[in-house]
């Protein structure tokens, strides 16, 4: 059969198999340091469990103190917060409030009559949202002076001459 090729007799059958001697250890680097990568985010994502519950711990410890009540004893720990990739698209616990939202600044006020309702329901809801700030009626008195401006200053300062204008109660002043 002359139309028949023989292959020589060095020649070999082509294998799957990387030339290059290296090329095995790639794949194998590639594995460990995926491997090493991997633990090393689960140990983060239970450090990050572990600070968020303290912090949710702190901060209803710090709600009960602050409001007068003594913090209660925990019965049980706090449960462990499996780590994983679910904990990404899993929101925090919704119980803890660390935060008020941002309220726009309360307008100053000059002594425009039209203006003066608007001004104090301004300063009325400041009170009411961070009542920890303003305690007493002196500290609500002297936030609204600090807003005041031109005429309603000047008139602030005239009757400031008495000592009950500042350090008296909230409605004597208004």
């Amino acid at each position: 059969m002359s139309w028949v090729s023989h292959p020589a007799a060095n020649m070999t059958e082509s294998s799957s198999q990387p030339s290059d001697p290296n090329a095995d250890s790639v794949p194998l680097a590639f594995a460990e340091v995926l491997a090493r990568h991997d633990s090393t985010l689960q140990t983060i994502l239970e450090q990050l469990a572990s600070t968020n519950q303290r912090l949710f711990h702190l901060d209803a410890m710090f709600r009960q103190s602050h409001h007068g009540n003594p913090a209660p004893e925990p019965s049980t720990p706090l449960p462990a917060v499996s780590p994983g990739p679910e904990m990404a698209s899993t929101p925090g616990p919704t119980t803890g409030c660390f935060r008020v939202a941002d309220a726009p600044p309360v307008d100053t006020f000059s002594g425009e009559v039209e203006h003066c309702r608007g001004f104090l329901m301004q300063c009325k809801l400041a009170f009411q949202r961070s009542p920890d700030s303003f305690p007493t009626d002196g500290s609500k008195i002297s936030y609204i002076v600090g807003l005041l401006r031109g005429k309603a200053l000047r008139w602030a300062e005239a009757r400031s001459r008495r000592p009950e204008f500042l350090h008296g109660p909230l409605l004597h002043f208004l």
